[in-house]
C-alpha cells in the first residue's frame, strides 16, 4: 500500500526539528513492504499535498496520517479535507496532541492511533483496521527491533538540514515526572535504548549521507546509562570521526570523567534542564534536583570542556517577582549560555491541569501556545511582570553568550600555541 505521512505547519517561531517519530513508523511499515513517504511542511511550509503527491509518488496514497503536537493540530484537518478531494480514502492521525485529544482527531479522521504506534499501526496495516476508532499504544521493549528506514525517507526528514543540524533519538522514556511535561502521556516511562553499536551506526550513515555540522542527540535524557553511554563511544570511535556532537543532561546523571570520555569522542556540548533558581519552585515541578545540584553539574561539565547551555521556565507555578529576579541571578552566577521560555501548561501536563487552580490562562486556543508567550500566569504575578522579566532574561541571554563567544576565541588562539609550546620542550 501506498501511504504518506503529514507534519502539518504551525504559526509559531522555533526551531523546526526533524520528524524522527514519523521516520520510525515509515521505517517499520517498509519493511512489511508498503511504500513510504513523509512530507514535513514544518521544514516544507511551501510544498502543498497535490504536489508533493504528483512529483514524488506513484498515484494517490491509500492511506494518508497525520502527526500532531498542540500548535499544530489544528492545521490537520484543513490538509485531510485536501487529502480527501484528491481521493485518499482513508486518514489516521497520532502525536503527542491526539493522544490526549484522541476525540478531536476523529472530527476528521478515520482512525487515531495513541501513543508509541510502530506496533499498532504495522498490526492495522498487516490485519485490517479493527471497529475501534482509538487504538491503543503497544509499547516496543527493544529499539532494535525498528529497522534502518530507506535513504528516500531518510531524504524526506533530513533534506534540507536546518542550520546544518541533525537531530538523532537514541532512547525512550524518562524517569522523572515534571509537572510541566506530558511525555508519560504518550509513551512509558521505562527508559529504553538502541544498541551501542546501533547507535553508532545510525550516527555515521546520516553524517555519510547528509554531512552535517552538528549532530543533536534529543533524547529526553542520554546520560542515565553510564556505561551504556561509554559503549557508544567506543563503538563511535570505532566507527571514525563525525561532527561534533550535543546532547540532553539532567544533572543527577553522569560525572566528570564520563564527560571527559564523552568529550574525547566528540560531544561538545550539552543542554540542560535547570527551570528555575529558586529551589521552591523546583520542588514544585517534581523535577527532583536542587539549585546546589545543578551548580555541581555546572562544575563537572565544565572540567571536562563540556559547554554548557542552561534552559529556563518563567512563569511556574509558585512564580512572584523575587523568584523570578533568583532565577536571573542564577544563571548570571552560573556563568554559561542561556535560554529563557515561558511555562506553557500543555494538554496533558500537570501544570495544564493545575493550571485554574494555582493562576489563570491567557487562551484556550491551543494554536498560541508557544513558549515565547506567557499562556499561565502564576498567581504571584502578572502578564505584565512576565513580559518585562523575559525582556531582561533576553539581555542576560546576549550577555552570557557573548561573554563564551569571548572565552571560546581566546582557548582557539592559545591552546595551538600551548600545543607548539609542550611539543618544542618536548625536543
Amino acid at each position: 500500500m501506498k501511504i504518506l505521512f503529514i507534519r502539518p505547519p504551525r504559526s509559531q517561531n522555533g526551531p523546526p526539528g526533524q520528524a524522527l517519530g514519523l521516520l520510525d513508523l515509515g521505517a517499520c511499515l517498509e519493511r512489511d513492504g508498503h511504500h513510504v513517504r513523509i512530507l514535513d511542511l514544518i521544514q516544507k511550509p511551501e510544498i502543498t499535498i497535490r504536489e508533493f503527491i504528483r512529483t514524488e509518488m506513484d498515484g494517490v496514497p491509500d492511506v494518508v496520517g497525520f502527526s500532531c503536537l498542540t500548535v499544530n493540530a489544528a492545521e490537520s484537518k484543513k490538509l485531510a479535507d485536501e487529502a480527501r478531494a484528491l481521493g485518499v480514502k482513508t486518514i489516521i492521525a497520532g502525536g503527542i496532541h491526539y493522544s490526549v485529544y484522541p476525540e478531536k482527531a476523529l472530527e476528521y479522521a478515520d482512525y487515531v492511533f495513541l501513543g508509541e504506534a510502530e506496533i499498532s499501526l504495522a498490526n492495522a496495516m498487516r490485519d485490517g483496521f479493527p471497529e475501534e476508532k482509538i487504538i491503543p499504544s503497544i509499547h516496543l521493549d527493544n529499539l532494535d527491533d525498528i529497522p534502518e528506514p530507506s535513504d528516500i525517507l531518510l531524504k524526506d526528514v533530513y533534506e534540507p538540514l536546518t542550520d546544518g543540524m541533525a537531530m538523532v533519538m537514541t532512547s525512550r522514556g524518562c524517569p522523572f515526572s515534571c509537572s510541566f511535561c506530558l511525555d508519560s502521556k504518550y509513551r512509558s516511562r521505562k527508559i529504553r535504548r538502541y544498541s551501542p553499536a546501533r547507535i553508532a551506526q545510525k550516527l555515521h550513515r546520516l553524517n555519510d549521507l547528509f554531512h552535517p555540522r552538528l549532530i543533536f542527540i534529543v533524547d529526553d535524557i542520554f546520560t542515565t546509562d553510564r556505561e551504556g553511554v561509554i559503549k557508544c563511544c567506543d563503538e563511535i570511535d570505532r566507527l571514525g570521526k563525525l561532527p561534533p556532537m550535543s546532547f540532553h543532561h539532567h544533572v543527577k546523571f553522569g560525572d566528570v570523567a564520563l564527560f571527559k570520555r564523552m568529550r574525547r569522542s566528540g560531544f561538545f556540548s550539552s543542554g540542560v534542564g535547570m527551570e528555575s533558581g529558586n529551589d521552591q519552585i523546583l520542588k514544585a515541578t517534581g523535577k527532583s534536583i536542587t539549585t546546589d545540584d545543578i551548580r555541581k553539574s555546572v562544575r563537572e561539565l565544565k572540567k571536562a570542556r563540556i559547554e554548557v547551555l542552561g534552559f529556563f521556565l518563567l512563569g511556574l507555578p509558585g512564580e512572584t517577582k523575587e523568584t523570578l529576579r533568583e532565577t536571573l541571578n542564577f544563571a548570571k552566577e552560573l556563568n554559561v549560555r542561556c535560554s529563557f521560555h515561558f511555562a506553557i501548561p500543555y494538554p496533558g501536563s500537570r501544570l495544564h491541569e493545575q493550571a485554574q487552580e494555582l493562576g489563570s490562562l491567557t487562551t484556550d486556543n491551543f494554536a498560541f501556545y508557544s513558549i515565547e508567550s506567557p499562556i499561565f500566569i502564576p498567581e504571584g504575578t502578572t502578564e505584565e511582570e512576565l513580559l518585562a522579566m523575559m525582556e531582561e532574561a533576553r539581555k542576560v541571554e546576549r550577555c552570557l553568550r557573548k561573554r563564551q563567544q569571548r572565552k571560546i576565541a581566546f582557548y582557539r588562539f592559545i591552546n595551538p600555541l600551548v600545543r607548539l609550546y609542550k611539543k618544542l620542550r618536548g625536543r
